[in-house]
């Protein structure tokens, strides 16, 4: 099944991006969107019930896009780069999921024309077992918010945008180490109340304090964090707000 979103543009601008018509393909518990062209798909929602979820086993898909002077049929074969907003938002059922290599970003997003999308995974509570993030390059607003069994998580370097709120509310979260490179965002860990360790590499620079919250609407990075103990700091942080452990009476060490 194939949908075409439409967006009103004037008549000249929508000539020359003619060629870039979003499209959705439907297969199975899968909705996909493309751009013809681009060789590359997003997956926008996932409407199953299983359990387990593969991507990776549906991480491509060819369909035909046209047809050529001679009269032949012209395909393309798609491959899945990112999860969007909202693919698996509040679904109850998954507990683990893979994706491919190919997959580059784990999408958020806090509102669209008043149209709340959410995170790629917002709300799987019950999710516990996601792959490495190695090779990642974007974790997008409340991606992984509220995913109350993720029990450790690892950000690595090759992230370069990480947004706020990413793990808000994964209550069951022990342990967080960031390798990431820039600021460490408002709300990234907020209201983690399992956390008890966070390592925070050399590439962390600056550290979101109370003001953020009045620009961002999200809070401290760790407000909420009454079981953290321990915090390492790299050698890239400077300065430290003064709020950045406020409220957090068992930190015993940071380094």
């Amino acid at each position: 099944m194939k949908k075409i979103i439409l967006t009103v543009l004037p008549a000249a601008t929508l000539a020359v991006l003619n060629c870039f018509a979003i499209t959705q393909y439907t297969k199975g518990d899968f909705t996909y969107s493309y751009v013809v062209g681009t060789e590359t798909a997003r997956l926008d929602k996932y409407s199953g019930s299983d359990s387990s979820v593969h991507i990776e086993d549906h991480d491509h898909f060819t369909l035909k896009v046209g047809t050529y002077p001679d009269g032949l049929d012209k395909f393309e074969t798609f491959h899945v780069t990112g999860i969007s907003p909202g693919a698996f938002r509040n679904n109850k059922t998954i507990t683990s999921v893979s994706w491919p290599l190919r997959v580059k970003a784990i999408e958020g997003n806090w509102a669209v024309e008043g149209y709340y999308q959410g995170g790629a995974f917002e709300g799987c509570t019950n999710l516990a077992d996601i792959p490495s993030l190695s090779g990642i390059t974007t974790i997008g607003n409340s991606a992984f918010e509220r995913c109350a069994s993720l029990k450790s998580v690892v950000i690595p370097s090759s992230v370069t945008t990480l947004s706020k709120s990413a793990f808000l509310g994964c209550t069951g979260l022990k342990t967080a180490i960031v390798n990431y490179s820039g600021v460490l965002p408002s709300g990234l860990f907020a209201g983690c109340t399992s956390l008890e360790s966070l390592v925070l590499g050399d590439g962390i620079t600056e550290i979101e304090g109370a003001v953020s919250y009045y620009i961002t609407g999200a809070p401290r990075p760790l407000s909420g964090c009454n079981n953290l103990k321990s915090i390492s700091l790299g050698r890239g942080i400077t300065t430290i707000p003064e709020d950045f452990i406020y409220g957090l009476s068992l930190v015993e060490r940071v380094t």
